[in-house]
């Protein structure tokens, strides 16, 4: 641990999406014509989500 930079401590707070995404995105198996098999698991985020997210971020900073 560096004392130089954390000796008067630090405040971190992270902000996470946990209502889209990859949490309900469509996800699923599909049969290729070369490979086999292939996997998908879709992110996909409105920009409601994203601006709700990234303004609840920014406030709280």
């Amino acid at each position: 641990m560096r004392s130089d930079i954390v000796k008067d401590g630090i405040d971190i707070m992270v902000v996470r999406e946990l209502t889209g995404g990859m949490y309900f995105g469509e996800r699923g198996r599909v049969q290729t014509e070369n490979m086999g098999q292939a996997a998908f698991d879709t992110e996909k985020y409105s920009e409601f989500e994203i601006e709700r997210i990234a303004r609840l971020a920014f406030e709280t900073a």
